[in-house]
C-alpha cells in the first residue's frame, strides 16, 4: 500500500484557487519566509479554506528578517482550522511531520 498524492498547483495568483472547487481532498497553503508574515491578511480566502499551511524555507527565516511569532498570530486567526507545520525543503526538517499528516491527515 503506497500513497497516492496528485498535487494540484497554482502558479497564477492567490486568489483564482479559493473560488473553484478542483475535486481536492486536501487544501494546503504555502507560506514562504520570504512571502512575509502578513501574507494570510492579504489573502484571507485562501487560507481560511485550507485544511493545513505550511511554513516553508524557514532555514532562512532570520536571514530575511521573518517574523515567526507574527506570522503564526495572523495564521492563526484566518485560519484556525488550519493543521501548521514548519519546514525547509532544502534541509529536510519538519518534512517528517508533513508527510504522515498526509499519510493520514485525520490523525
Amino acid at each position: 500500500q503506497g500513497m497516492n498524492l496528485l498535487v494540484i498547483e497554482n502558479v497564477g495568483n492567490l486568489v483564482c484557487p479559493t473560488a473553484f472547487d478542483l475535486g481536492e481532498d486536501l487544501r494546503i497553503a504555502v507560506l514562504s519566509v520570504t512571502e512575509g508574515e502578513d501574507k494570510p491578511l492579504k489573502y484571507p480566502a485562501l487560507f481560511k479554506t485550507a485544511d493545513a499551511v505550511v511554513i516553508n524555507k524557514t532555514d532562512i527565516a532570520e536571514a530575511v528578517g521573518f517574523d515567526r511569532h507574527s506570522a503564526i498570530t495572523n495564521l492563526r486567526a484566518i485560519a484556525p482550522q488550519a493543521e501548521l507545520f514548519e519546514l525547509s525543503a532544502r534541509t529536510g526538517s519538519g518534512m517528517e511531520a508533513l508527510i504522515a499528516w498526509l499519510d493520514d491527515p485525520t490523525g
